[in-house]
């Protein structure tokens, strides 16, 4: 069966979208020699190498996305090229009005039958755009 992806394509400048995570060892943490090692295990290659290709996620650590690059049939579904990486969406949340974006994901999603399949990457763009 054939299958293939699709990447949200903004205003023909972007095309998919990073979603950024943080980390971070709280004040007061009672084994910050354990936090490290959990935050460092994220960050290796090894390990981010099998858990993008699990997932689906582009990881952080520029050595496992060249070895998903060699991967033809990961390259295909993911943007692993550093030219086409640097033009993916990075929205800036630090600007988002979060209620108005759950207020306008609910009108829109609504507005689809429960039984018919909801495009939810149009949706999201739409809410992105404002």
């Amino acid at each position: 069966m054939p299958v293939a992806t699709a990447h949200p394509v903004l205003n023909d400048k972007y095309t998919g979208m990073v979603k950024q995570g943080l980390w971070g060892i709280t004040k007061g943490s009672k084994n910050v020699k354990a936090a490290h090692a959990y935050i460092n295990l994220f960050l290796d290659e090894d390990f981010q190498w099998a858990f993008a290709k699990k997932r689906g996620v582009v990881p952080v650590n520029l050595k496992a996305v060249r070895r998903l690059a060699s991967n033809s049939t990961l390259n295909k579904f993911m943007i692993l090229d550093p030219a086409r990486m640097a033009r993916m969406y990075r929205p800036d949340f630090s600007r988002a009005d979060i209620r108005a974006w759950i207020g306008k994901w609910n009108r829109r999603v609504d507005r689809y039958p429960r039984r018919e399949t909801v495009r939810i990457v149009e949706c999201l763009a739409a809410c992105l755009r404002g």
